[in-house]
C-alpha cells in the first residue's frame, strides 16, 4: 500500500513555499460592510474605476492619496493575484487583473472610508471601491480539507482500506499535477471526477478482486455500541452487495451530501440516472437488511 504522507507533506510544503516566495500579501478583515480584502497591515484594499486590467492609471498625487500595494522583487503571481509593471519600473499587486491600492485616510483595520469616493449626483458610480471578495484559500489548503471526504469515497468504491488509500493517493497526485487545468470553481466536484475516472481506468486494466476488506479506517470514529452486535456486519455486507454504480451514487448523496446535479456532473450521467440509481440502491439496501435480520427456523417434526 502506498503512503499518503508524502503527498500531504508536498501539499503543505507547497503552501509554505508559496508564502516564502512573497505570495500576495493579503488577508480578509471585517468591516462595516462585511468582509473585505486588506493588506498585511489590515488596511482595506481598493480598485480604481479608471484602471484597466493589467494597467494602473494612478500616479503622482493620485498615488499619494491611494498608495499602490507594491510587490517585492521576488514576488510570484498566485492564482487570482497577478503582478503588473508600473511606469517607474516597480511592480504592483492586482486581483483578477485590477491593480490594488490603499486609501490614505483609512487609519485602522477594517476602515472603508475610501469606498465610494468619486460618486456625485451626476456620477452615481464611484471611481474607487473596496474589494469585497474575501481572499481565497490556497489550492493546497483546499485539497487538504477535502481529504476526509475523498478518503470515504475512495473506500466506498474499492471496498478496501488498502486499495482505497492507493486510489486516494493517485487522485491527490493527479489533482496537484493538473492544478493549472482547474477553472477555479467547485474543486470538490473536480477532484471527485478525477477519482471516479481513475477508479474506472483501474477496473478496466485489472481483473476484479474477490477479496473484500471490511476493516474500518483507523482514523475514523468508532460506531456506537448497538443492541444488535451483527448490525454493522449486515450493513457492510448489504453495501458491498450493491453494484459499483449504485453504491457510488448512494455514498455521494447520502454520506457526502452532494446534490443530484453535482453527482451527475462528477459521474458524467444524467440527473435522472442519479435518481434512479439512488432509488434502486436504497431499495436493495433495505431489502437486504430485512432479509439478513430473519432467521429461518427448522419446523419440528
Amino acid at each position: 500500500m502506498k503512503s499518503l504522507k508524502f503527498v500531504i507533506a508536498f501539499a503543505v510544503a507547497s503552501a509554505a513555499a508559496t508564502a516564502a516566495f512573497a505570495a500576495a500579501p493579503v488577508m480578509t478583515v471585517e468591516s462595516a460592510k462585511g468582509k473585505v480584502l486588506a493588506g498585511e497591515n489590515g488596511m482595506t484594499l481598493y480598485t480604481f474605476k479608471k484602471d484597466t486590467k493589467g494597467v494602473s492609471n494612478c500616479y503622482d498625487q493620485c498615488a499619494k492619496n491611494w498608495p499602490p500595494l507594491m510587490a517585492a522583487g521576488d514576488a510570484k503571481a498566485d492564482g487570482a493575484y497577478s503582478l503588473i509593471d508600473r511606469k517607474d519600473g516597480t511592480k504592483q499587486w492586482a486581483k483578477d487583473g485590477m491593480p490594488l491600492y490603499f486609501w490614505v485616510k483609512d487609519t485602522k483595520k477594517g476602515d472603508i472610508t475610501g469606498d465610494g469616493v468619486g460618486a456625485t449626483g451626476t456620477l452615481p458610480n464611484p471611481e474607487w471601491t473596496g474589494v469585497k471578495t474575501p481572499a481565497p484559500e490556497t489550492f493546497e489548503g483546499q485539497i487538504l480539507a477535502l481529504l476526509p471526504s475523498l478518503r470515504r469515497y475512495s473506500r466506498s468504491l474499492t471496498r478496501s482500506d488498502a486499495d482505497g488509500e492507493d486510489l486516494l493517493q493517485d487522485c491527490v497526485e493527479k489533482v496537484l499535477a493538473r492544478r493549472s487545468q482547474w477553472r477555479g470553481l467547485n474543486l470538490r466536484g473536480w477532484a471527485l471526477t478525477i477519482m471516479t475516472n481513475l477508479y474506472r481506468n483501474t477496473r478496466r486494466q485489472s481483473p476484479p478482486s474477490m477479496m473484500v476488506e471490511l476493516g474500518s479506517a483507523e482514523d475514523m470514529p468508532s460506531p456506537e455500541t448497538t443492541a444488535d452486535p451483527l448490525e454493522r456486519l449486515r450493513l457492510e455486507d448489504a453495501l458491498n452487495s450493491l453494484s459499483e454504480e449504485n453504491r457510488a451514487v448512494l455514498m455521494l448523496v447520502v454520506i457526502e451530501g452532494y446534490t443530484y446535479s453535482e453527482v451527475a456532473a462528477a459521474l458524467d450521467i444524467p440527473v435522472g440516472t442519479v435518481m434512479s440509481r439512488l432509488s434502486r440502491a436504497r431499495q436493495r439496501l433495505g431489502d437486504r437488511m430485512k432479509a439478513d435480520n430473519v432467521i429461518t427456523l427448522r419446523r419440528p417434526k
